[in-house]
């Protein structure tokens, strides 16, 4: 069974890894490095730990050196989400 798992995982990254091409691709990290930047800079108690762990120190980088560290955590698998939705309060 978790052969299994394994086997449909490795799959599903495959078939991620091969739905957009290159330039969507570039477009997509680069936006989604400047969401996570703005929500260090703006809200980073909704930044989970796991993720600010990987990026280790922040303090005093400016926006374009966060979206540096960030952009590698984005396309590595990781699977440590960068944001702690249920903290947004969005449906209390």
């Amino acid at each position: 069974m978790a052969e299994r798992l394994a086997e449909l995982t490795e799959l599903a990254e495959k078939v991620r890894d091969n739905t957009a091409c290159p330039s969507s691709y570039a477009a997509y990290v680069n936006s989604y490095s400047r969401f996570i930047s703005w929500f260090l800079i703006n809200h980073s108690q909704l930044i989970s730990p796991a993720f600010a762990n990987h990026l280790e120190s922040v303090e005093g980088l400016s926006e374009k050196q966060l979206r540096v560290r960030i952009k590698p955590l984005l396309t590595m698998k990781i699977n440590d989400p960068p944001l702690l939705f249920d903290d947004f309060g969005l449906y209390r």
